[in-house]
């Protein structure tokens, strides 16, 4: 980052310090599952995922009171309730809702009623949960989960997918403006993962032809509040390239909705895991991306997990190095996965080993390796920020 820019940064942190509001990003948790083992981390926001081929039957069940309130990694109605809940506890959320039923699946076309059913049940979400949200995004990742057709632009430049976004966006602010109590909730794009290989110059074609023409869209389209970024990668010099190429050309505030190391452990998953380990623990050549998965269908101890993990290349001051880096932009909420998904890139580095490893007495995952306390001193490092600030 240049001189003149740290320059810049800090004049903007004085300017807001001095209006008594604290500059730096809420910490926070992505997809907190399980409510009980999040609040051990006293996130300051939290982001709560829905989807769409349950929707119906949740809105009945929320209405009807029969949803049931205990803990489970599954998708449950339990995240309706969750909204309200995080909201009372003062918890700024953030709300996804996943509209198409299942990845890659095309869009309905614009004159049917599933297509409508969509916006409707966006609609709804604002209705019922609105006064709690402090943020809602339109979709998940669609460069990754909708289809090729949906993404190509048509005739008019416009691929189906923008029009969509805009037919949600615009429903959303309609929503907004009928009801005042709602005049604080953001209406956010849909995630943007990839931009720094437009950055670097390692864009895939097809990625740089679905990516950025979303992403200006975005940029420009004024019922848009807030840009959604999923921040996965290798540094944290990565995500200040991001964060200043958005600030060159929006002045829209960013949302970091996801973020980790993951891909800095692409190449050492699938090099043969360390021979040492192998030999203390009984186990066969393989790799740690097939070790990852032995571990789905028989869990390991939490010490031989840590130990495992310990061995992957991610760096012990990637969290502190990443929200310094978000704190000297416009940067509202920074959310750390929460549990495990079953995915081996990505379940190395979330916080709870929730399906690697043998879960506490209680029924509770263990926390995975030392993520969870890396989180917890970022969440340290804002309360007592606020608090000074005050």
């Amino acid at each position: 980052m240049s001189c003149l820019r740290r320059i810049l940064a800090f004049i903007v942190f004085a300017v807001s310090a001095i209006s008594a509001s604290w500059a730096e990003p809420l910490p926070g948790l992505h997809n907190p599952r399980l409510p009980a083992t999040a609040k051990e981390l006293r996130p300051k926001a939290v982001r709560v995922l829905l989807f769409g081929r349950f929707l119906t039957q949740w809105f009945g069940q929320y209405r009807n009171g029969t949803i049931h309130t205990n803990d489970r990694l599954d998708p449950s109605p339990r995240n309706l309730i969750d909204i309200s809940t995080y909201a009372k506890e003062g918890i700024t959320v953030v709300v996804t809702p996943f509209l198409w039923a299942k990845q890659g699946e095309a869009l309905p076309s614009e004159d049917s009623p599933e297509w409508k059913q969509h916006i409707d049940h966006f609609a709804e979400i604002i209705r019922l949960f609105g006064t709690n949200i402090c943020y809602l995004t339109l979709d998940n990742e669609p460069t990754f989960e909708r289809s090729d057709a949906d993404l190509a632009a048509g005739p008019d430049k416009t691929s189906r997918v923008i029009r969509f976004y805009n037919a949600l966006a615009a429903r959303g602010q309609a929503e907004k403006r009928r009801n005042p109590a709602l005049s604080n909730l953001c209406i956010v794009s849909p995630g943007f993962y990839g931009i720094e290989k437009k950055i670097d110059g390692t864009i895939p074609a097809k990625l740089d032809t679905h990516l950025m023409p979303l992403l200006e869209w975005a940029m420009t389209n004024a019922d848009i509040d807030a840009i959604d970024i999923h921040a996965h990668l290798r540094s944290a010099d990565e995500l200040a390239a991001i964060l200043g190429y958005l600030k060159q050309r929006t002045s829209k505030p960013v949302l970091i909705n996801e973020w980790s190391q993951t891909p800095i452990a692409h190449e050492w998953l699938d090099k043969p895991l360390d021979s040492g380990y192998r030999s203390r623990y009984g186990l066969a050549r393989m790799t740690p991306r097939r070790f990852i998965s032995a571990c789905y269908t028989n869990r390991v101890s939490s010490a031989q997990w840590n130990e495992f993990i310990a061995l992957a290349p991610f760096e012990a001051d990637y969290f502190q190095k990443s929200y310094t880096v978000a704190s000297q932009f416009d940067v509202r909420v920074m959310l750390y996965p929460h549990g495990q998904w079953g995915s081996t890139e990505f379940d190395p580095n979330e916080i709870l080993a929730s399906r690697t490893v043998i879960p506490r007495g209680d029924g509770t995952p263990e926390r995975n390796y030392q993520f969870f306390d890396r989180l917890y001193e970022i969440v340290k490092r804002y309360e007592e920020g606020a608090a000074s600030s005050r």
